[in-house]
């Protein structure tokens, strides 16, 4: 089976485009560039994916993630969509998958108020969309992690790809 991105562009990962290049004898420089291009071409791939999602699904896909990734998850209601546990270490997970361009700082205080309430150690924060000033500085003042982007993409690697039988 063949991975394609949902615009029907096939999907490469970097260890196999790198091993390509370096077999065809392609110049380092050039070859990072094509690999830069590569990643940022499957960053905005699943950024498209996951604005696509509806808010119930980007929720489970990122429950599936985290419990991919070693913690327990659970779904949670007020300021927050997720508590995830990793030993003893509780973190808050706030998921907005918004179209808006910009986020106020509203959510993140919420998300704030949240683990004040259920004593977390950390608050997490995933978007797909940016933050506006005020909302960056209350997320350093307060440590809440962000997360989008590239991170996004390798927490919900899977987004925005299809498989195509042969």
């Amino acid at each position: 089976a063949e991975v394609r991105l949902d615009e029907g562009v096939p999907f490469v990962p970097d260890s196999q485009l790198e091993a390509a290049l370096a077999d065809a004898g392609v110049k380092p420089d050039v070859a990072q560039a094509i690999v830069d291009e590569n990643t940022e071409a499957r960053i905005d791939g699943t950024l498209n994916a996951v604005r696509g999602m509806s808010r119930v699904d980007f929720v489970r896909a990122l429950e599936a993630a985290y419990r991919q990734d070693g913690y327990e998850v659970t779904a949670i209601d007020g300021g927050a969509d997720l508590e995830i546990r990793k030993e003893w270490r509780i973190a808050l997970v706030s998921c907005r998958r918004w179209k808006a361009a910009r986020t106020g700082v509203e959510p993140l205080q919420e998300l704030h108020a949240a683990k004040e309430a259920r004593h977390a150690q950390e608050c997490i924060y995933v978007a797909t969309g940016e933050l506006t000033a005020n909302a960056r500085a209350f997320a350093v003042k307060h440590a809440i992690s962000l997360v989008g982007g590239p991170e996004l993409a390798r927490l919900l690697p899977g987004a925005g790809r299809r498989r195509k039988e042969a």
